[in-house]
């Protein structure tokens, strides 16, 4: 999901009240970290050669019994052990860079998990996970002018329900062009991407004498700035999608002005008014700043420059 907010100002509030404790209380006791006998052990193996995989990160969660998770991970022969585990019912995840991540119970992403019972005093060995490789999105980006553009942020957005109703969503970190304007996609499941660039910049040109400020609009491949005109890009299970290359979509830039009061209506002087662009979703989130200024003595502002944007 993309969206842009005015901030006016900051209200500022004591920890403890954020954090929903009153104030002057001491802060409530954590639950005690509760010791067991219980042991899980397993393997993680790569999905693709079947080759163990070391460095491989091993989470086992039991919310029902507090207390922080317990982690470890993979030996040079792809094994772990987690030990002095109480008896509950266990949420096993497995992450290791370049591979998707999988949790008990799953045979390949975005299936359901299932929890591992563990009883007191036992051991539970085999427990073994075979990670996928992750996919990757390649491409390029140039500019109107066929040339390559640097320190561009790239997205990989899916389509999905989140927060009630569909929406657009990023489905990882985005990744920046480097000096030829190339960018790598990485950590993807596999599925159907929109692949977005966005890049804050404007420029001045002038035109029969008439000066004007242009700017980048975010831009989906192939090279549109409509949504609805994008083209998809498909990833299988560790697939590498080449050749996503498409051209910034440049226009004119905008200027957003109004008027900042309080709850009595009166003017905000010299209060901060910053315009910024969401890009949030499951797992994710991240603010870009779009424009800043300061409100005048009557409260006015004007955000001027601001990238073109088409829903």
């Amino acid at each position: 999901m993309r969206r842009a907010c005015l901030l006016v100002g900051a209200l500022l509030f004591p920890a403890s009240i954020v954090a929903g404790q009153p104030p002057g209380r001491p802060p409530r006791d954590r639950a005690a970290v509760q010791a067991g006998t219980g042991i899980i052990r397993g393997r993680v193996f790569a999905g693709d050669t079947g080759k163990p995989l070391r460095r491989a990160r091993i989470t086992a969660a039991a919310p029902e019994l507090g207390g922080e998770p317990r982690a470890t991970s993979t030996g040079m022969d792809g094994r772990y052990e987690i030990t002095d585990l109480p008896a509950g019912r266990y949420t096993l995840r497995v992450s290791r860079s370049g591979y998707l991540p999988l949790m008990y119970g799953q045979r390949r992403p975005l299936e359901q998990g299932k929890p591992l019972q563990l009883l007191d005093k036992q051991a539970i060995d085999n427990i073994d996970f075979n990670l996928p490789r992750s996919g990757v999105i390649r491409g390029q980006i140039i500019d109107e002018l066929s040339e390559p553009v640097a320190d561009v942020p790239v997205f990989a957005m899916r389509s999905m329900y989140w927060q009630g109703r569909r929406r657009t969503v990023p489905a990882a970190p985005p990744a920046r062009t480097d000096d030829a304007g190339e960018f790598r996609l990485v950590g993807l499941g596999p599925g159907t991407y929109y692949v977005m660039a966005n890049l804050r910049e404007t420029w001045t040109v002038t035109e029969n004498g008439v000066q004007q400020t242009l700017g980048y609009a975010p831009t989906y491949f192939p090279g549109t700035t409509s949504l609805t005109d994008a083209r998809r890009v498909t990833v299988g299970v560790g697939q590498d999608a080449v050749n996503t290359n498409f051209a910034l979509m440049p226009g004119r830039t905008a200027t957003i002005s109004g008027t900042a009061v309080d709850s009595a209506g009166r003017p905000l002087v010299s209060r901060p008014v910053n315009l910024l662009q969401e890009f949030a979703g499951p797992g994710m989130g991240m603010m870009m700043m779009g424009a800043t200024t300061m409100t005048a003595p009557d409260g006015s502002f004007a955000l001027k420059n601001v990238s073109p944007r088409r829903s």
